[in-house]
């Protein structure tokens, strides 16, 4: 399975919760995550980090984002669907 390597970008914070954005580096491409547009979009945390908030969602993978981010789009009917609308070739 391929490992994420995962890069927060804090804008004038310390705290990974007051991230920007997070930045995911993948095999053929990258993928910038608004992390504090999320969080004022769903009013929380737990959505996406469960009872792990603040901190590293444990079962993040492949797998989790896709069927989590892409789900949640889809239900929501906004956000990113289509693969090049996240992922930027690197």
């Amino acid at each position: 399975m391929l490992k994420l390597l995962t890069i927060i970008i804090c804008i004038a914070m310390s705290s990974p919760i007051q991230a920007s954005y997070v930045i995911t580096l993948g095999k053929n491409s990258q993928v910038v995550f608004p992390h504090k547009q999320h969080q004022k979009s769903l009013g929380g945390c737990t959505d996406c980090h469960g009872s792990n908030t603040p901190g590293p969602i444990a079962q993040i993978g492949e797998k989790w984002v896709h069927d989590t981010c892409k789900g949640c789009h889809m239900e929501s009917k906004a956000g990113p669907i289509e693969c090049h609308e996240c992922h930027a070739q690197i």
